[in-house]
């Protein structure tokens, strides 16, 4: 077992290694102070909450629950600060990561497997994009895409359970008997069914995308005439979304918040359903600059599927390759039509396109042989035309060229080198050089995780106008009084700065600028 799986093993170790090196380097920022600061809460006081000028209140922004409930037993276990925090993350990109490439094993083989890895850590363009820099956030795209991989990975093993009787337990046509198909697959439709239910549970955006896969998969199976598969993804779709509402219950009974949590409104028409035209360019803009070859990956998945239905080739392998690109098909098209065009919102759909891209790489290089695509490069210089082969090697060079650029620069500039620590610095200054009392005002989340003094925030209500304004590009009002809270400083960071909250207050001099520490500006209050 060592010597047929000794590499791969040392391969993920060594990611490993590379996901907690300098992990507390790259600065907090907002989506995750809100997860970090609630975790800090429940390790040092037992409670599911935020802290509202030093009084507990209800949570709200954060991550899903079991991502909060992760990061606050590594608190636990390893004490309170920020590379901690990220640990687990880091530990679930880096297990999505291993799953994705063992499903490319089983949908693929070991080249594609391998060049699955190549593709995900080094033709990332952008590093919202780029599975070792989102990773080593406290963000739930990582867990989420982990445990859908494990699901794909269950459901392929329960479609072809059997080997050695695949002609009795999976034949068109046939229908065998339940017992016969079910004694050997049905520990893998459950397990790809819970993994499926958690999936949608960490990450609520997974849920219409899933249901397109499963559905794409559902129709294959029918078209190929295996009932039993049809039948069983049927009943998986509909299990999940009905096991859904009880597992988020269950969540909520273990964080049990004693306190009553007020929903947000409007969030989803300023990020998942936006229709201005100007996002609908920038996200047409992000998509062709960042995702374009992941989608001629997709694109190119879907006709090596269709010759595979005409070749009449392994279904399972067929089925499972429907889920997927149907999945991330979906969830690109959204990014493009729906989305606000924030580049992190295509992150899962670029991930999961990782192996097409590696398939269309192989096609392409014919089996990634690089003199060979450089002699077809060159071809039509020498032989006057151009041909099919000729195109192939310019379109792989064009992909490289795309792509290996970008994912280097990202690697260098927000894994290697990328170190900012001013979020500390600034909490530093208020915890040891400001009086016990001392009320702050700030909305910039991270440092309520940093920070041993009161601060205030506003109302999580506010976040959706703020987001009208700085992502949307509306000139909204936003009521909400910062000197009622009576504070003595005011902090202003990159959230803050994007949205103009504090700017009134500042320009009517109510408060004064005392210092500069990264990039926060601090405010006294001029009484």
């Amino acid at each position: 077992m060592i010597r047929k799986h000794g590499t791969p093993l040392l391969i993920f170790g060594l990611l490993l290694l590379a996901g907690v090196w300098n992990l507390g380097g790259p600065p907090a920022w907002w989506d995750e102070g809100w997860t970090l600061s609630v975790a800090r809460n429940l390790a040092e006081r037992g409670m599911y909450a935020r802290l509202l000028d030093g009084v507990p209140v209800a949570n709200g922004l954060e991550a899903a629950i079991p991502v909060t409930e992760a990061v606050a037993l590594s608190f636990r276990v390893f004490g309170i600060g920020l590379w901690q925090g990220r640990l687990p993350l880091v530990l679930a990109a880096i297990l999505a990561l291993g799953l994705l490439c063992l499903l490319a094993l089983r949908l693929f083989d070991r080249q594609i497997a391998w060049a699955t890895l190549v593709v995900t850590l080094l033709l990332a363009p952008h590093p919202q994009l780029h599975m070792l820099v989102q990773g080593r956030q406290v963000l739930a795209e990582g867990p989420m895409l982990a445990m859908l991989l494990a699901g794909m990975i269950c459901a392929l093993a329960a479609i072809g359970r059997h080997r050695d009787t695949e002609t009795q337990a999976i034949q068109p046509g046939k229908v065998p008997s339940w017992r016969s198909y079910a004694s050997g697959s049905l520990l893998w439709w459950v397990a790809a069914l819970c993994c499926l239910t958690i999936a949608l549970s960490l990450k609520a955006q997974t849920l219409p995308f899933l249901v397109v896969g499963l559905l794409g998969g559902i129709g294959i199976a029918l078209l190929l005439r295996y009932w039993r598969i049809a039948v069983i993804l049927a009943a998986v779709l509909v299990s999940a979304y009905l096991l859904l509402p009880q597992l988020q219950a269950g969540y909520n009974l273990l964080a049990a918040p004693p306190f009553a949590v007020h929903g947000v409104t409007g969030l989803l028409d300023v990020t998942a359903f936006v229709t201005e035209s100007s996002n609908r360019v920038f996200a047409l803009t992000m998509f062709l600059a960042f995702g374009l070859v992941s989608a001629i990956g997709l694109l190119h998945g879907t006709w090596c599927v269709w010759q595979d239905l005409r070749g009449g080739s392994e279904p399972r392998q067929i089925i499972i390759r429907v889920i997927l690109l149907a999945l991330a098909g979906s969830w690109m098209a959204w990014f493009i039509l729906l989305s606000v065009g924030v580049p992190r919102y295509m992150f899962p759909p670029v991930f999961l396109a990782a192996p097409f891209v590696a398939a269309l790489l192989r096609d392409l290089t014919h089996g990634f042989d690089g003199f060979g695509t450089l002699r077809r490069m060159t071809a039509p210089l020498r032989e006057r035309r151009v041909s099919r082969n000729a195109a192939k090697a310019w379109l792989a060079t064009l992909v490289l060229i795309l792509t290996l650029p970008f994912g280097i620069l990202t690697l260098s500039r927000y894994y290697l080198l990328f170190n900012d620590d001013s979020a500390q610095r600034t909490a530093l200054f208020f915890n040891t050089q400001t009086p016990a009392n001392t009320r702050i005002e700030t909305y910039e989340s991270e440092l309520h995780f940093f920070l041993n003094r009161s601060y205030h925030w506003p109302p999580d209500q506010t976040h959706v106008e703020l987001n009208r304004r700085s992502l949307l590009g509306q000139a909204t009002a936003v009521e909400y009084d910062a000197l009622a809270s009576d504070p003595d400083y005011l902090v202003v960071g990159e959230f803050a700065h994007g949205n103009q909250l504090y700017e009134p207050l500042i320009s009517a001099g109510k408060f004064r600028l005392l210092e500069k520490i990264g990039g926060y500006e601090v405010y006294v209050r001029m009484r």
